[in-house]
């Protein structure tokens, strides 16, 4: 099993990311619910999102980072591929 399948996400993080999944089948992503749910999981345990900030970005930003992962992310590996690093990831330290 990849370590990216035992994904943790906080009570907070998982409302989040069930709002972005909302607004981004309202804005016509091609994805259903669960398989888009699941890819933005993964996507935050490799590469961490402000999720927050994501909510409250520009359409054009917002679609960039989802679309992004949707098209990039190796659903093998987890891996986000091609360099695709989303707008909202959050700054490392």
């Amino acid at each position: 099993m990849n370590d990216w399948v035992a994904i943790k996400t906080t009570k907070g993080d998982a409302w989040a990311m069930q709002e972005i999944v909302k607004d981004a089948l309202v804005l016509g992503v091609t994805r259903n619910y669960a398989s888009l749910l699941m890819d933005l999981q993964v996507a935050h345990s490799v590469c961490p999102l402000n999720l927050n900030g994501l909510l409250e970005a520009s359409k054009a930003d917002f679609l960039h980072d989802i679309c992004g992962i949707v098209h990039n992310l190796n659903r093998d590996t987890g891996e986000l591929e091609n360099c695709f690093v989303p707008r909202y990831a959050q700054r490392q330290a």
